[in-house]
């Protein structure tokens, strides 16, 4: 709308955008946009919507003017017969909501003529976008919420002061606990652990608790879009999400509240140590990015090898490929599930014949249990109810038992 056109109409010269962020209830945020401008022309945008054939006649009749608004979110949908650098392919809306819906949220539009227009997003507060602190600690890299990184510093382990045993640091008055990012997330050292070797130590506070968290490389802050990690893998602790990053590998992002939780409980359980020089090979097969990297992560901690698949079909090209000591599956896959992939691989007696199978999987009813039972997993673990220390147990377990048979 022109200033002269406003003005007529009764308005400033001057148009005003309101850009409103506010929570929701279940865990979403809320981002409303809103104009005073001339509203959007229902009877425009049904007569491009018929002349580009994004409707019949028929249909448009059908629509209310309230319903016709949202065609704006179609694709090669505009009023405007001037095409710019920004405006007139009609590409705009349809790409706002296509990047809402993948965000796992939804849209909602309001007009009135002559008054104004507002546009309003919902989305999980875990997709939002965060400044985080990327660190690597052994081979994974973690995502750290800048907002409770309190300092980072670079130390020698072997300088740090001890304390009831543990190693500490003194700041700002302040005696803080130092522990290794791995040993809060239960994953035992490689080994290569150097004391001596200077180590960047990163502050992490929540409320009145706080820790040194010690990784390998602290690599950059950086805005990052939190995916979750399902509902299947929601109990899973420690871990927010995860997000990909620019080069396609995947960071977990980390709980800050519950690490210091964690760590600063005093009858800590440290995982029993991998056993050196096995190399016992484990094909970790999962669809979803997320549970595949950090159940990945887990095992190689805990001194396995580990090679991934994405699906059934994707692991039995694999076991053509290689041989393993374990199969790590998930059921519920496209193209060929968990329970399809074991009878398949007990079918053939060449790779079947001292194959461990371990079956985690969000289908958790009698039926899928006695099914996994049935076409030879060894153990059968709900995603639910997963935990890092007794999935590590399971695996160690069925492994020694691989080695004393006979």
């Amino acid at each position: 709308m022109g200033s002269r056109i406003r003005v007529a109409r009764g308005k400033p010269a001057r148009g005003t955008v309101r850009i409103r962020v506010f929570p929701r209830s279940g865990s979403r945020v809320g981002i409303e946009v809103a104009d005073d401008g001339t509203g959007i022309d229902s009877s425009a945008i049904r007569r491009t919507a018929v002349e580009n054939g994004v409707i019949t006649k028929d249909e448009d009749a059908a629509l209310t003017d309230s319903e016709a608004i949202w065609l704006i979110f179609k694709s090669g949908m505009t009023t405007s017969r001037l095409v710019t650098d920004l405006s007139g392919r009609g590409l705009g809306l349809a790409i706002v909501e296509d990047t809402v819906s993948r965000l796992g949220g939804s849209v909602t539009v309001s007009s009135t003529p002559g008054k104004g227009t507002t546009i309003a997003f919902f989305v999980p507060v875990r997709m939002a976008t965060l400044r985080g602190l990327l660190v690597r600690s052994e081979r994974q890299v973690y995502v750290l919420p800048m907002q409770q990184v309190k300092q980072v510093l670079r130390v020698r382990p072997d300088s740090l002061a001890t304390s009831r045993g543990r190693p500490t640091i003194r700041l700002s008055g302040e005696t803080i606990e130092v522990i290794r990012l791995t040993e809060i997330l239960g994953i035992p050292p490689s080994g290569s652990y150097d004391p001596s070797r200077v180590a960047p130590l990163v502050i992490i506070a929540y409320g009145a608790g706080q820790i040194a968290c010690m990784v390998d490389e602290v690599i950059r802050v950086q805005e990052i879009i939190v995916r979750p990690l399902g509902s299947q893998l929601r109990s899973v602790r420690r871990i927010e999400g995860a997000v990909i990053l620019g080069d396609g590998s995947v960071a977990l992002v980390l709980d800050p509240l519950e690490l210091i939780q964690d760590a600063m409980q005093a009858d800590r359980l440290a995982l029993e140590p991998a056993l050196p020089g096995t190399g016992q090979r484990i094909l970790v097969v999962e669809d979803s990015i997320t549970s595949r990297v950090l159940l990945q992560t887990v095992l190689e901690g805990a001194g396995y090898r580990v090679e991934t698949a994405v699906d059934g079909v994707d692991a039995l090209a694999k076991f053509k490929q290689h041989e393993f000591d374990m199969l790590v599956s998930d059921v519920d896959m496209p193209r060929m599930n968990g329970f399809s992939l074991v009878e398949k691989i007990r079918a053939d007696t060449r790779e079947s014949a001292d194959l461990r199978v371990v079956l985690v999987t969000s289908l958790d009813s009698p039926e899928d249990r006695e099914r996994g039972k049935a076409v030879g997993a060894d153990a059968y673990i709900v995603k639910s109810s997963f935990e890092t220390k007794g999935f590590i147990d399971t695996i160690r377990h069925l492994m020694r038992r691989k080695r004393e048979e006979p």
